[in-house]
């Protein structure tokens, strides 16, 4: 028997049965590429510098007043490198640290 005279008699059905492996294995492709969740940008899991200060101030920083607190980040908005630092310094120079930046800030103000 030819391939002609094989492929003349081979039906539809034949021919979906022959392919149910591969049509699943697309299938299982296309499921996991829809179902599956979008990677996260790069900047989202990294904390920032900000998010570091923000996280220390509420946690080592929590006795700071509510007015030190907005003096603090003023202090920080407008200087990065005072955030910097802050945030690269240990938790007993970091109190000091805020006690200098604050009173070094009511004194510009004066």
């Amino acid at each position: 028997m030819t391939s002609a005279t094989q492929g003349a008699k081979l039906t539809p059905a034949t021919v979906v049965v022959g392919m149910q492996g591969s049509i699943n294995c697309i299938g299982d492709i296309l499921e996991k590429a829809i179902t599956a969740a979008p990677p996260l940008p790069p900047s989202s899991l990294a904390m920032t510098t900000l998010d570091c200060t923000m996280a220390i101030v509420q946690t080592e920083d929590a006795g700071v007043s509510e007015e030190e607190l907005g003096q603090l980040l003023l202090i920080f908005m407008s200087n990065e490198q005072a955030m910097e630092i802050y945030v690269q310094s240990p938790p007993a120079a970091c109190h000091s640290y805020v006690k200098v930046l604050l009173h070094s800030h009511m004194a510009k103000q004066m």
